[in-house]
């Protein structure tokens, strides 16, 4: 089992945002597999919770359409080099991870490429991957959530999202649907 580390209110986020939703757990029916996928600037932070933070103020100060800023990281969980599971927003919040109406009733997983040991930021660590299947397959066991293993994708294979992400991590994604992960 992997770490846990809950840092939902240790991260920049605006509470009392009007453009936060929540919705009932039931509303749940997908996965969406996210990949930074590029190396981090000069500079940005190198330790796994600073760049999470990092990320989240970049997604408050994002203009989401129409001059809307985000109310805080747009993942429910990221997964950082180490294989750290960060819970970083409720699962009940929409967050804007993707085009509607995927991000209604996804769960967005964010494994962030980050500076891993080897110098490499392409590929995800063992660690990340052992995590990923290991919260993957808890999400099947918990009754309240209504996702299996064929309900995981990666955020280029949901309706509307023209991307390339989560890059190389797409064949993990889709090996874990076909239960080779």
């Amino acid at each position: 089992m992997p770490q846990i580390v809950n840092i939902v209110n240790d991260i920049p986020r605006i509470a009392a945002s009007p453009n936060l939703v929540l919705r009932p757990l039931s509303q749940i029916s997908e996965v969406a597999v996210h990949w930074t996928g590029y190396p981090p600037r000069p500079d940005q932070p190198h330790d796994e919770l600073a760049r999470i933070r990092d990320f989240a103020r970049y997604h408050i100060r994002k203009d989401w359409g129409g001059g809307v800023g985000g109310f805080g990281l747009m993942y429910h969980r990221v997964i950082g080099a180490s294989g750290v599971v960060y819970l970083t927003q409720p699962l009940e919040v929409v967050t804007w991870h993707a085009h509607s109406p995927a991000n209604e009733r996804s769960l967005a997983i964010l494994v962030d490429a980050g500076v891993l040991p080897n110098g490499s930021w392409q590929q995800p660590t063992a660690a990340q991957l052992l995590s990923l299947r290991w919260y993957l397959d808890s999400l099947a066991r918990q009754r309240a959530l209504l996702v299996t293993d064929h309900e995981v994708y990666g955020h280029c294979e949901l309706p509307h999202n023209d991307t390339t992400c989560p890059g190389s991590l797409l064949q993990h994604v889709r090996a874990y649907r076909m239960g080779r992960l």
